[in-house]
């Protein structure tokens, strides 16, 4: 869609001075913008379902190169620059896009009003458990690369402490009700419960087949619970 402005033209001697007539004037595109941002967010989606094509495929992403990862999702390099700095901001992108329904239940548990819902919680263990093994392949080179580069393993640490702190004001709050022991000291407990509830599931996806995941969250659930009860 492109908009037009008027512009008035009078004309000048001989013309009789009433002659005056309207021109259109071309303005600046509305839609341009928005069309760049749609190709923009398609390559960007094209590229990040790319690399994790490539991982299921059992490349390593260490040895992954610009121009296979353009060829794979379709995509100029010149359009992979414009949406990626360099692979350590890819990494970033693939693991964000590949986790972000684990964050976000995890935070719904954990601000959901309902309390200590240990059934609510093992549905939250489950869908957790079923993003760490349908995307293992990028979390394996997530924990990979992190293992060396502080800046890709505080993208992790930071998300991770984000829950933290949710946690450690939903324990608050329930110590203050009554419902969680006053013992407890609410930081320390949080970083317990969030840290050790993220390392034991990746732990279980790593050496445990998919059929005992239902009774691994509910042992979880349960173990969490009483721990705050």
């Amino acid at each position: 869609m492109v908009c037009y402005s008027m512009s008035t033209i009078c004309l000048s001697a001989p013309w009789p001075p009433s002659w005056c007539f309207m021109l259109p004037r071309m303005a600046r595109s509305v839609t341009r913008p928005t069309a760049n941002r749609a190709r923009r967010d398609a390559v960007y989606n094209q590229v990040v379902e790319a690399v994790e094509r490539l991982l299921k495929q059992g490349e390593s992403f260490t040895s992954l190169g610009i121009g296979r990862i353009s060829v794979e999702a379709g995509v100029a390099r010149s359009a992979f620059y414009k949406n990626f700095a360099d692979k350590i901001q890819l990494l970033t992108a693939v693991t964000e896009h590949a986790t972000r329904e684990l964050f976000t239940a995890s935070e719904a548990w954990i601000q959901s009003p309902e309390g200590l819902d240990t059934n609510a919680l093992h549905a939250t263990l489950m869908e957790a458990i079923g993003i760490f093994r349908e995307h293992a392949a990028v979390l394996t080179a997530y924990r990979e690369v992190a293992s060396y580069d502080p800046e890709v393993a505080e993208f992790w640490t930071s998300r991770i402490e984000k829950l933290v702190i949710a946690m450690r004001e939903k324990i608050a709050s329930g110590q203050h009700a009554g419902a969680i022991r006053a013992a407890l000291e609410p930081r320390t407990t949080a970083e317990f419960a969030v840290w050790g509830a993220e390392r034991a599931i990746a732990r279980h996806v790593a050496t445990t087949p998919a059929a005992t995941d239902q009774q691994f969250a509910h042992d979880l659930a349960l173990a969490v619970g009483a721990m705050l009860s």
